[in-house]
């Protein structure tokens, strides 16, 4: 599943204040932890973000971070409480969006709904959309898709050209059979910005599903130029299931 998740620098600090040097030391290694993060590399953020945990417990972007970090590495016991307690040190939008697709992953549809759009609520957030595109990635995901149909048109009301939301309405369309709606939906998708790699495989799909082949070819070598050592054929991508 491809969240899209805002894991930020910066932000950091707590609900109370520690000594000079311990907060200087929570922010100095929560930094790190975070851009461990980043790269990939859970196991050294993980190590970070509990160093920085043990200056501060209510270090915010430790707690966020560990959050993160747990749930990347299947510890979901773990990961909720981290996320919880970030959550009650600073609702932010980025946690909140976080914490929703954490929520999605492990089943709770509903409650990670309500975080995403505490997030999309929040305001001085400027992108609604995406959290909103989540929760319609989440409900989608459930086959709730009357329910993701909704979550997708109110992130495109507040965001017209949001590749990601115009991207997964058309990956809806085709999952009601509607090829030729997602098919425009995938074009309209693509011409205002990158599709992701998932989205063009998706893109691919559609065109055969309405036999055109040149234009899945298309987007299956886009796909394929992207993902070196990954590549597929048509004929892969044609099969039930196949992602």
């Amino acid at each position: 599943m491809l969240w899209l998740l805002l894991i930020l620098g910066g932000c950091a600090g707590g609900s109370s204040k520690p000594p000079v040097d311990n907060a200087r030391a929570a922010d100095a290694n929560a930094a790190l932890g975070m851009d461990f993060l980043r790269r990939g590399d859970y196991q050294r953020a993980l190590e970070a973000l509990l160093k920085a945990h043990r200056f501060d417990r209510d270090h915010v972007q430790a707690n966020w971070g560990l959050g993160l970090s747990y749930s990347a590495l299947a510890e979901p016991d773990q990961a909720r409480d981290y996320f919880e307690k970030a959550v009650r040190l600073a609702p932010r939008p980025d946690i909140l969006n976080s914490y929703g697709a954490f929520l999605c992953e492990q089943g709770d549809v509903a409650e990670a709904v309500t975080q995403f759009e505490r997030a999309a609520d929040h305001p001085r957030y400027t992108r609604p959309a995406l959290p909103l595109t989540n929760a319609g990635l989440c409900l989608f995901q459930a086959n709730r898709l009357d329910d993701a149909d909704l979550f997708y048109r109110r992130a495109l009301a507040a965001e017209p050209r949001y590749v990601a939301a115009i991207g997964r309405l058309a990956e809806l369309r085709y999952a009601q059979g509607q090829y030729a709606e997602a098919q425009s939906l995938f074009q309209r998708a693509d011409g205002q910005g990158e599709l992701s790699g998932e989205l063009l495989l998706q893109a691919a799909r559609t065109e055969l599903a309405l036999d055109h082949h040149g234009p899945a070819l298309n987007y299956l070598r886009r796909y394929n130029l992207a993902h070196p050592g990954r590549e597929r054929t048509l004929g892969q991508i044609s099969r039930p299931g196949e992602r």
